[in-house]
């Protein structure tokens, strides 16, 4: 994916990393686009990525997540989904928006996309912002 995104804009930097570990100065970046990659991180280790967002964000920087979510989820707002690649898990936007609030995400809107056929799920997106630091 790096070296097709490099192919139409090789004026921008491009890294592979991992989620949880950016490397990226304290409040340094603009914004987040996390595009159906969170899909694939477990529950458990969701705080974890949401804090490393957090960390790099700048104040007041949007993150817009996209994924495959569903409307019911389990007791903590998530069910597994058979995904053909890995183990995959499907979020309520309402207890995902929630999980954002801890590490100072503040949702600005959201968006459900219908399913594509009745045996996939719905995707959705989710807008927040890093809070802005007062002085």
């Amino acid at each position: 994916m790096v070296a097709i995104a490099h192919r139409y804009r090789p004026d921008l930097r491009y890294a592979v990393g991992s989620m949880m570990d950016l490397e990226a100065s304290d409040q340094s970046v603009a914004g987040i686009l996390a595009s159906f990659s969170l899909i694939h991180t477990p529950p458990d280790l969701l705080p974890r990525v949401l804090a490393e967002f957090a960390r790099v964000s700048e104040p007041g920087a949007p993150l817009l997540i996209g994924m495959q979510i569903t409307d019911a989820g389990g007791a903590d707002g998530w069910v597994p989904y058979d995904h053909k690649a890995s183990p995959a898990y499907l979020w309520n936007l309402d207890a995902l928006s929630e999980r954002l609030h801890p590490h100072g995400f503040a949702e600005l809107g959201r968006m459900r996309i219908i399913a594509p056929a009745p045996d996939k799920p719905a995707g959705g997106y989710l807008l927040a912002r890093q809070k802005v630091a007062r002085g």
